[in-house]
């Protein structure tokens, strides 16, 4: 226990107890991202003081929701290559590509993450919080590495405090 204690932040040691992550079904997102999404609610769960156990092992349960809803089209601009270079038996050659100022039709997709605490073996929820974002289809802020933790944290942010509002996060 001492050893644990040490490896723990001041807040989660004198934190709100033992919680259990459930992930998300399989039916409601690829592995990469329900992975992506239990990992990162079980450290804002720690950032705010609970120490997240094994399934079915917690005093709490926290259970997720996501929803992922596209929201009309938006402008944005083509990816584009960096410089290449070749040099082969006849010489060599180098490829360079200019800015060409043209934009592609993006889906916009709005990805809410609600997450939900219970005593285990309940489901009388004890606490809810809710964040949602906005982002354009393969943009940087659209993978689940960085949605999951942006989303997760803002979530929390209130906690213990239940928010009457998603919080946005940008």
């Amino acid at each position: 226990m001492c050893a644990l204690a040490l490896a723990l932040p001041a807040h989660a040691q004198e934190g709100h107890g033992t919680i259990t992550v459930e992930p998300l079904p399989a039916a409601a997102a690829p592995p990469d991202t329900r992975e992506a999404f239990a990992e990162a609610v079980s450290a804002a769960l720690l950032e705010n003081g609970f120490l997240a156990l094994p399934h079915g092992q917690g005093r709490y349960v926290a259970r997720m929701t996501l929803i992922r809803t596209p929201r009309g089209i938006v402008t944005g601009p083509v990816g584009r290559s960096g410089p290449t270079a070749a040099l082969g038996n006849w010489g060599g050659g180098v490829q360079v590509a200019l800015p060409t100022g043209k934009k592609a039709l993006r889906t916009l997709f709005v990805t809410e993450l609600v997450i939900e605490i219970s005593p285990r073996g309940s489901t009388r929820n004890v606490w809810r919080g809710e964040a949602v974002s906005v982002k354009a289809e393969g943009s940087a802020g659209d993978t689940p590495g960085v949605l999951a933790p942006g989303l997760a944290r803002a979530a929390l942010r209130a906690y213990p405090r239940v928010m009457q509002q998603p919080v946005a996060v940008p």
